[in-house]
């Protein structure tokens, strides 16, 4: 049986900012977390010390932010400007924007390559491949996608955009499918079938790539390597947001936006092990792989958790 913890885990306070999108820096242990003051204002970038437990700087020149990706061996940060239809790079020794490269489109969602200079950008259902060297856009291709907003998780993975996609019927969730894409053409290879309203998330390690399948609160596990699901298991994880890996416990973390907590997952037996109360409406969770710590964007309640591991990796 799942242990529910008794008092909510600590956190840091943003004040008068409320949290989205987040990225941590493993080198630094340095969190980047895009944060909107008042309703309606402009959204910037607050650099967080979780040590201090408090806000040490913040980004000038970035009013806009959507999303964050972080690249630690090259000291980039990258920040999705929505409405500007950008993407800013951030030296993040100086914490200078060193460049802003047009995308044409809203940036709903960015990610860095681990293996490569390229940065992929989602603009609602269409994606913008950017080299990071040259700080130009390289292509662009759409992917049918009808409600790209409500998955925004995706993974690179040798060439391959994984994608998550719902499908809807006329008034729920009916399904859902990963969108296997060359990112060399743009061209969808395969559609791999998994449960309704999925979203997804990586493990390096593997790679292996857990599909957190929302609307059934069960988890799909595909193999990149040979292009099989398995699964879904069924977790009880009261309906899941975002989530987050930790490669060295082999433990998945999922948001649960509506009830205030985070769902710990042992990926090894595929239960839930823990079930943490954080603060109002978190997202966006992010590891520090170097001490474990899991890190969540509670929005509405203007700061950020901070969770403890609770026992060694395995």
């Amino acid at each position: 049986m799942a242990d529910e913890a008794a008092l909510p885990e600590p956190s840091i306070a943003l004040d008068d900012r409320k949290p989205g999108s987040m990225a941590i820096d493993p080198e630094t242990h340095t969190i980047y977390v895009v944060t909107r003051r008042g309703v309606g204002g402009d959204s910037t970038i607050d650099v967080v010390d979780p040590a201090r437990g408090d806000v040490a700087a913040t980004i000038p020149s970035v009013t806009n932010a959507s999303a964050v990706a972080i690249a630690p061996d090259r000291h980039e940060l990258y920040v999705a400007n929505y409405a500007l239809r950008t993407v800013s790079v951030v030296d993040t020794r100086t914490r200078a924007v060193t460049a802003t490269i047009p995308v044409g489109k809203e940036p709903w969602a960015v990610r860095a390559d681990p293996s490569a200079p390229t940065l992929y950008v989602m603009t609602g259902d269409e994606f913008t491949v950017i080299d990071a060297d040259r700080r130009v856009v390289t292509s662009n291709f759409r992917i049918d996608n009808e409600f790209p907003e409500i998955s925004r998780g995706f993974a690179v993975i040798a060439g391959r955009l994984y994608v998550p996609i719902p499908i809807a019927g006329e008034h729920d969730w009916v399904g859902g499918k990963v969108a296997v894409v060359d990112i060399a053409t743009g061209g969808v290879i395969t559609e791999i079938t998994v449960g309704r309203s999925p979203d997804l998330v990586l493990d390096p390690a593997g790679p292996t790539i857990y599909v957190v399948n929302r609307y059934d609160e069960t988890i799909s596990v595909i193999d990149p390597a040979t292009g099989t699901v398995t699964g879904p298991y069924p977790v009880d994880f009261e309906g899941g947001g975002d989530s987050a890996i930790d490669p060295a416990r082999q433990t998945l973390y999922i948001t649960n936006f509506s009830s205030d907590t985070v769902s710990e997952i042992d990926l090894e037996s595929m239960e839930l092990v823990r079930t943490h109360r954080v603060g109002d409406a978190p997202r966006s969770p992010v590891v520090d792989p170097a001490t474990h710590h899991v890190y969540t964007s509670d929005s509405h309640s203007h700061s950020i958790s901070v969770i403890e591991p609770a026992e060694a990796p395995h």
